[in-house]
């Protein structure tokens, strides 16, 4: 969503706020029930924030905004927590912005997608919210190309603090999150010279509300109080092997990987499954690299296929598939994550299927895998070539590796 016009947005939400409360008050109740949240006649279950036209026909939902430099919202009077939300829309525009709203409270001062959450609905590809993003929460896969003049389907499914979005039925966004945890639905009115769009075939599922907000994996295996132990042994590769023609040295307490003509990879001799990995790592913009987990013992080539890759890499700015930060062919980081040139720190926290990355403190990626990665294997430190510019070599650094073995 595009963020303009911040002090609108204060004054909008403190009046909304002295309104009737029963944006708030009003749950649905009924569990494992599909329920219809617009009727295809009128808004008589919705309120609006901001200057919008609605027009209903045909049981679609239009809304076009008639000042289209400041966000405009139609959202539901009930509230709600848990639950599947499906509906169909239409943005013929391919340069318009739009998104579908959750768990928002209208009572609450600040910019909708930092107090609640905003599914993006964008088309365009060079840009850090792609359609699906959850915004400053997860970083949407790219989609298929469609033809933007059908009706595109979009499923979000929220359970306590875990987040997924659907485009198409394909999940391209998930995380666990939680800054919100109830509030309305609502649609955002395009940004973009008051082009429109059409929604229809709203509905919701409502989920069981019987537990309590489980802990995050990053919290327990944070707690865990048994030591981290380094890596490598006194500055030493004892325990490791290579491939390719690169070098890998240690230069007093820093690790130096150089890939030569072709990618080079340290590899340990031993594996690991489930374990909480932290280090520090410099790099060159353009340069590549990463670290692969899981790595199959068997395998003779190193690639996401085989292997999970935790990827250092970024190039050619927002389009780039996955950038620093992300899991390859898995889950998408959000791009300008790092410091070139300067210390940066990752974090991988590996449990059964679940994996997760932080970059420099922030979650970056987060997945849950298909079940043949779920398995003990290699930990691989790259240095890759610039495989999409001119393929020259690479150069990366690494500091105080340590790691965790979890049970």
């Amino acid at each position: 969503m595009k963020r303009i016009n911040y002090c609108l947005y204060l004054s909008i939400f403190l009046f909304i706020g002295c309104q009737s409360d029963k944006t708030t008050n009003s749950t649905i109740t009924e569990v494992g029930e599909w329920h219809s949240i617009f009727n295809g006649k009128n808004l008589d279950s919705w309120k609006t924030m901001g200057k919008l036209t609605t027009d209903i026909k045909n049981d679609e939902l239009h809304i076009h905004a008639t000042d289209p430099n400041n966000n405009a919202w139609v959202f539901t009077k009930t509230a709600y927590k848990n639950f599947k939300l499906e509906l169909e829309f239409l943005m013929a525009d391919s340069a318009a912005n739009s998104g579908v709203l959750f768990r928002f409270d209208p009572t609450l001062a600040g910019i909708p997608n930092q107090t609640a959450y905003e599914a993006n609905i964008d088309w365009r590809i060079n840009h850090q919210n792609v359609m699906g993003t959850l915004e400053n929460a997860a970083r949407a896969n790219a989609i298929p190309k469609v033809d933007i003049n059908d009706w595109q389907k979009l499923r979000i499914e929220a359970k306590y603090d875990y987040l997924q979005v659907y485009f198409n039925d394909q999940l391209i966004c998930e995380t666990h999150n939680g800054r919100a945890t109830v509030g309305s639905i609502g649609l955002q009115v395009p940004i973009n010279q008051g082009d429109d769009i059409a929604f229809r075939n709203i509905r919701v599922q409502q989920l069981p509300d019987n537990e309590a907000l489980p802990i995050t994996l990053e919290e327990a295996y944070r707690k865990e109080t048994t030591p981290l132990q380094p890596l490598f042994t006194n500055q030493s590769l004892a325990g490791w092997h290579t491939t390719g023609t690169g070098t890998w040295t240690f230069e007093g307490d820093v690790l130096h990987g150089y890939s030569g003509e072709k990618p080079s990879y340290l590899i340990s001799d031993k594996t690991y499954k489930n374990f909480y990995l932290k280090y520090n790592f410099k790099i060159k913009k353009e340069d590549n690299s990463g670290i692969f987990i899981r790595q199959h013992p068997d395998s003779t080539s190193i690639n996401p296929v085989d292997a999970i890759e935790c990827n250092i890499y970024d190039h050619n700015g927002f389009s780039h598939a996955y950038s620093t930060g992300s899991i390859v062919t898995h889950a998408r980081a959000f791009s300008n994550l790092i410091e070139y040139e300067d210390w940066n720190e990752m974090e991988i926290f590996a449990k059964e299927d679940h994996i997760i990355l932080t970059i420099n403190g922030k979650k970056s990626a987060e997945t849950y895998l298909p079940r043949k990665f779920n398995r003990a294997g290699n930990i691989c430190l790259q240095a890759g070539t610039k495989v999409f510019s001119d393929n020259s070599p690479s150069d990366i650094y690494f500091k105080d590796i340590v790691i965790r073995e979890m049970d």
